[in-house]
């Protein structure tokens, strides 16, 4: 599964102008149950990592699923499961939003990706 990167990724993003990232993505999923497992690993600013919360949301188009973490610590992972579609393409957004805002414009986020079905 490669909704955000590939099945056991280590991935580096940098969040927008207003603390935020989002990936779409459109897979071939066939019917298949998935498993998200997303962690915000470490910022390039260490020294406020322990500091820091995160919201995460998944929406998937089978079904208008919407799943949503919030407040979620640096350092902790967060899980959800979502339905896809057997017979089309499924559409993902994935957003990543600092509970700072735009005080983390600009910063780079390291972001572990685990999906599986």
């Amino acid at each position: 599964m490669n909704i955000v990167g590939n099945e056991n990724d280590d991935i580096q993003i940098q969040l927008d102008e207003n603390g935020q990232w989002t990936h779409h993505a459109s897979e071939k999923t066939v019917g298949k149950q998935v498993h998200c497992h997303y962690t915000i690993v470490s910022t390039d600013h260490p020294e406020e990592d322990a500091s820091l919360t995160w919201d995460f949301e998944l929406d998937c188009s089978h079904g208008n699923q919407t799943k949503k973490g919030n407040q979620i610590p640096t350092g902790v992972k967060w899980s959800c499961e979502v339905n896809t579609n057997s017979s089309s393409d499924t559409q993902f957004d994935f957003t990543v939003t600092s509970n700072k805002g735009q005080d983390l414009a600009g910063y780079i986020i390291r972001l572990l990706a685990v999906e599986n079905s």
